[in-house]
């Protein structure tokens, strides 16, 4: 399996976020509660350090993440930090160290950007994408809070390239 690192563009909007709902729901067993959808398309119009994509040998989106500016996370982040707001590996291919290589990817383009520290919100319960966070370097810090569309237990995790 070939695997590319690229920088995503517009055309590419509807597949990440097709990407993240199929991800949630395999996560989840159900589909995403009711404005998924519409909140992360919004993330996309922020501004933005890094959209980043891995593709496949037929150029399908195999995992994406989205990194915008200082300010787009919640208002108790770290006010310089950039803020890592979608990170999605397509269910068929976790497992395959997708999600290593597209962290380090955005690990370099948040460094290159000029942001001394990066900040992410995580559910708790999803202890795959916790456990990749921290093998990354990433920190949980300050105190968990609801997940504002489904209530669930959430982290906020600090990196510092």
């Amino acid at each position: 399996m070939s695997i590319v690192t690229a920088e995503a563009s517009d055309d590419d909007l509807e597949a990440c976020v097709a990407l993240w709902l199929h991800a949630l729901e395999v996560r989840d067993g159900h589909p995403p509660v009711e404005g998924t959808a519409e909140r992360c398309r919004g993330k996309f119009a922020l501004a933005r350090v890094a959209w980043v994509v891995l593709r496949d040998e037929l150029a399908e989106i195999a995992a994406f993440s989205l990194v915008t500016g200082a300010g787009t996370g919640r208002p108790a982040d770290p006010p310089a930090a950039a803020y890592l707001s979608l990170f999605a590996v397509a269910p068929g291919r976790q497992g395959a160290g997708l999600g290593g290589r597209l962290l380090r990817a955005v690990h370099e383009r948040i460094a290159s950007a000029g942001y001394d520290e990066a900040v992410l919100h995580v559910l708790v319960e999803n202890a795959v994408a916790v456990g990749l966070y921290r093998s990354q370097g990433w920190v949980e810090v300050g105190e968990r809070f609801p997940h504002p569309l489904n209530g669930s237990a959430t982290g906020t995790f600090v990196y510092t390239p």
